[in-house]
C-alpha cells in the first residue's frame, strides 16, 4: 500500500488528501512506473518553508520509505493598482 505522510504546515495535500487533488498515485505502483502527487505550499509569514514528504510504499518484499524535501518561499502580497 502506498501512502504520502509527514507533511506539516504550510503544505498539504491540494484538496486534503494523499495524493492530492491533481495527483493520480494509487494504493500500488507497477515495477518501471510512475504517478504525481499534488501538493500545495500556503506560507502565513516571509521567508524560506521547508519541509520533507515521506512516501511509504512496499516493495514486494519489505515496507519502504522514501523521503523527499520540500521548499517554498513565502513572498509579500502584489500589490494592486
Amino acid at each position: 500500500l502506498m501512502a504520502g505522510t509527514g507533511l506539516a504546515a504550510p503544505f498539504t495535500f491540494t484538496g486534503g488528501a494523499y495524493p492530492g487533488t491533481g495527483g493520480n498515485c494509487g494504493p500500488t505502483l507497477a515495477v518501471g512506473a510512475s504517478c504525481n502527487i499534488e501538493i500545495t505550499c500556503a506560507p502565513l509569514a516571509l521567508g524560506l518553508a521547508t519541509d520533507n514528504i515521506e512516501i511509504n510504499y512496499n516493495d514486494g518484499a519489505l515496507a519502504q520509505t522514501a523521503t523527499r524535501t520540500l521548499i517554498g518561499t513565502g513572498v509579500p502580497p502584489a500589490m494592486l493598482t
